[in-house]
């Protein structure tokens, strides 16, 4: 009745719109996870004061970054920025080693004062 082109273009524009709201989903659920890591880096950061669960939350966070521009210089600057996080974190990660051992002999010790006072 309408023709081949019209059928066509009906399921070009049909497709666009599926494709818009698969990007929407991603940039929804990009933003919630990211919300959540960031609340728990955050968390685990007051808890246990190791700076690598911090950076982690502002790296997340920057992730963000992405939806304000496209361009190539923009992207290419991001991109950068997330090596550079990338990097700082695997060095607070090697440096913060001895204090997680001291963190982690603590816990132990509490632990077995707790289980003598048990008995």
């Amino acid at each position: 009745m309408f023709g081949k082109g019209y059928t066509t273009y009906l399921s070009l524009a049909f497709s666009d719109k599926i494709i818009c709201l698969l990007i929407f989903m991603n940039i929804i659920f990009h933003c919630f996870f990211g919300i959540i890591a960031t609340i728990f880096f955050i968390w685990r950061y007051l808890q246990t004061r190791y700076s690598y669960h911090l950076l982690l939350s502002v790296w997340i966070m920057s992730t963000f970054l992405i939806y304000i521009n496209q361009s190539l210089l923009y992207s290419t600057i991001l991109f950068v920025i997330e090596i550079l996080f990338f990097i700082s974190y695997i060095v607070l990660f090697i440096k913060s080693g001895p204090q997680r051992k001291r963190h982690e002999d603590f816990c132990e010790q509490l632990r077995k004062q707790l289980h003598k006072q048990e008995e």
